[in-house]
């Protein structure tokens, strides 16, 4: 695992991103600030 290439782990850490953020859709049209808030 450590040996991939930066792309490789930014391609899975979006990934990752994505599924976190998917139940979080309606609110980011919504209120953007509140996804930002959940992501940090």
């Amino acid at each position: 695992m450590k040996r991939k290439k930066i792309w490789d782990v930014d391609h899975v850490h979006l990934e990752a991103a994505e599924v976190k953020t998917e139940p979080f859709l309606d609110v980011e049209v919504m209120e953007p600030v509140e996804q930002v808030d959940a992501i940090r």
